[in-house]
């Protein structure tokens, strides 16, 4: 990935893919990230993901650990741990995976336990935040078997659904 984007959010996403067991070398400036990719596998079955105030990172993390074999606990900062992710998780659960909530059930702390997301149908509210379905439709590729996303409700930052699809549509899927 060139001319990458350099911020505290970046940074904690390298962080936690590597805790993922993901390779990933940044260049001097950390403009350029050279990441080897696993196929759609976590390669660890634990650990512990800190990720500040990063919801985007948050979101994404989520739908890909839910690929894994393991336990995985996701936390943030004390502003993250009022970001509401339930209707991301719901969705996994019904995927196959594991929620156990720390504190506030729907954000942060949280333990995702997983045998691979399932795959399955799926409804999902169009109408929180356009990051739980691109979370979702990036991750529901490697998943167990076909996995199908119906959508409720009015779709918000449409754009960014169009994005992550196009993305998709660029590396073959």
């Amino acid at each position: 990935i060139s001319n990458a984007s350099v911020s505290e959010d970046s940074v904690l996403l390298v962080d936690a893919l590597r805790v993922a067991g993901i390779s990933i070398e940044v260049d001097p400036e950390g403009r350029m990230f050279r990441v080897q990719g696993t196929g759609g596998k976590v390669p660890v079955s634990k650990g512990t993901f800190f990720l500040g105030n990063a919801g985007t990172s948050l979101r994404f993390l989520t739908g890909f650990l839910a690929l894994g074999k393991g336990t995985y606990r996701i936390d943030g900062n004390d502003r993250m741990r009022e970001r509401p992710i339930l209707d991301l998780v719901a969705g996994l659960e019904r995927l196959g995976c594991e929620v156990v909530w720390e504190a506030t059930e729907g954000c942060p702390p949280f333990e995702i336990t997983t045998c691979g997301m399932m795959g399955g149908r799926v409804r999902v509210s169009g109408g929180t935040s356009s990051q739980y379905l691109s979370s979702l439709l990036l991750s529901s590729p490697c998943a167990g078997s076909v996995t199908e996303l119906e959508l409720e409700g009015t779709i918000v930052s449409r754009p960014y659904i169009d994005m992550t699809v196009e993305v998709m549509k660029s590396f073959g899927v």
